[in-house]
């Protein structure tokens, strides 16, 4: 099916504002801090891409090196199905026959990727999940909803609530194949954090990787399906002008009205993976703009990013005070896992700096192992990582710890503090007028010595 081309978006054009001349310094200043907010943590030549909305991230942090209209809400085409593939992965057994159904079927357009099910043909959930992710079958896309949910409504809903549970808040699905709908929307950035969690799952990771497929027999075809898959980015099936060795996956995407989309992962003999969400790239001419932006993407954190230690396990990163402890009033707070961050080539490690988030104390008993707060970690100001702070000991608590805690719930009541303040004046008071009587009866006491001794 040959590409439509993308209708022209207008760009909307703001009025510049006029500055007086004794305004002009701070029409400058305003400028310069608005600009450089704006800067990426390199400061490298970002790539030109023809994407209209590109993201390229760390899925260790969840960290962005790059985003260009990363939240702008667009039509996700066929990388739909990275979601469809979670929920039938974390809500099916992937060993299940799926039996095709005449509803799913139904409304399928006629020039939409299929492949090819018939109504009463039994089909492994397992080998549905692979024909979404490598061909974009929309009819298996179909089959997976019902089997998981009972109808496609309510596989999207769970499609919605699970986007929100791993982060994608601008994102609403209709339907789970990304077939075009008005109010079918997401995000570069959502669709990489979808995607990163995806990558995160070994039967997900296991089908995105392969370049090309055999599906089982069924009941109504009994040879094997070929299937190719469409990210040519790892598979040299259809074309090899976009091969790129480390890529591991992820979705391709198109529709007329979404343009070409792609959610790629790459890593496969490189230090570290990255992955990257292109959105909208005009179909023109013969090159397909979604692999080279990507490629350009992957290019970009290559050349300019290398990843450094920022915590290990147990390494001492904190120490908070304690309140009603046996024996001790610190406690060191340790990381609970290690941390490996992407910075910039031409940055040192001593350049990221670190934030600590927990209460000024805690109270015992607290037992090893126990969660107190994070700690950030920060470059340029953005947040590169983060690991939870935990208790390197058990505390217990001091054998007085309820008295402690009365006088605690005692103070805690303004009228006595204010109380104890003003009787601590008052001795105060009182003590500079006795130590005043005592002064002036010293005095009284060496004159009076005088006198007598004269006389």
């Amino acid at each position: 099916m040959p590409p439509a081309h993308n209708e022209e978006i207008g760009i909307k054009h703001r009025r510049a504002a006029k500055c007086r001349p004794y305004k002009m310094f701070f029409c400058l200043v305003v400028l310069f801090l608005t600009l450089s907010l704006a800067l990426p943590m390199v400061s490298a030549q970002p790539p030109e891409l023809m994407s209209e909305a590109a993201i390229l991230m760390d899925p260790r942090t969840g960290n962005v090196l790059f985003g260009q209209n990363m939240h702008e809400q667009m039509y996700p085409a066929s990388t739909t199905k990275i979601m469809t593939a979670i929920l039938a992965i974390e809500h099916g057994n992937l060993d299940d026959m799926v039996t095709i159904q005449e509803s799913t079927l139904v409304n399928m357009p006629p020039l939409a990727a299929t492949l090819g099910l018939e109504v009463g043909e039994e089909m492994s959930l397992s080998d549905l999940v692979s024909a979404i992710m490598l061909m974009s079958g929309n009819d298996a896309a179909n089959a997976i909803a019902e089997h998981v949910a009972g109808d496609i409504q309510t596989f999207v809903n769970m499609m919605n609530v699970r986007a929100a549970e791993l982060g994608a808040y601008n994102t609403n699905f209709m339907n789970p194949t990304g077939l075009h709908h008005d109010k079918h929307l997401s995000t570069v950035y959502d669709m990489a954090r979808i995607s990163q969690f995806a990558m995160t799952i070994p039967a997900f990771r296991g089908i995105v990787v392969n370049a090309h497929m055999f599906l089982e027999g069924t009941n109504l075809y009994p040879e094997r399906r070929y299937i190719i898959n469409t990210n040519a980015l790892v598979s040299r099936q259809r074309t090899a002008a976009y091969y790129f060795a480390p890529a591991i996956g992820i979705k391709t995407g198109f529709t007329s009205q979404a343009g070409l989309c792609l959610a790629a992962s790459a890593g496969r003999g490189r230090p570290f993976e990255l992955i990257s969400v292109t959105f909208g790239a005009p179909p023109r001419g013969t090159a397909t703009y979604s692999f080279t932006d990507t490629r350009a993407l992957f290019d970009f954190g290559y050349n300019n990013f290398r990843q450094t230690n920022l915590a290990r396990v147990d390494q001492i990163l904190g120490e908070v005070r304690i309140r009603y402890g046996r024996g001790t009033n610190r406690l060191s707070l340790v990381a609970d896992a290690p941390l490996i961050a992407l910075i910039p080539t031409d940055s040192d490690v001593n350049d990221v700096v670190t934030r600590a988030i927990m209460p000024d104390y805690v109270r015992a008993p607290i037992e090893r192992g126990q969660r107190i707060g994070e700690i950030e970690f920060l470059y340029n100001d953005n947040v590169i990582g983060r690991v939870d702070l935990l208790s390197n000991q058990t505390i217990n608590r001091h054998a007085f710890w309820w008295f402690f805690m009365a006088v605690d719930w005692v103070w805690s009541f303004t009228a006595v503090r204010v109380v104890v303040y003003i009787l601590l004046i008052g001795l105060g008071l009182f003590f500079i007028l006795f130590l005043i009587g005592v002064r002036n009866a010293i005095k009284r006491s060496k004159r009076k010595n005088k006198y007598v001794r004269r006389i």
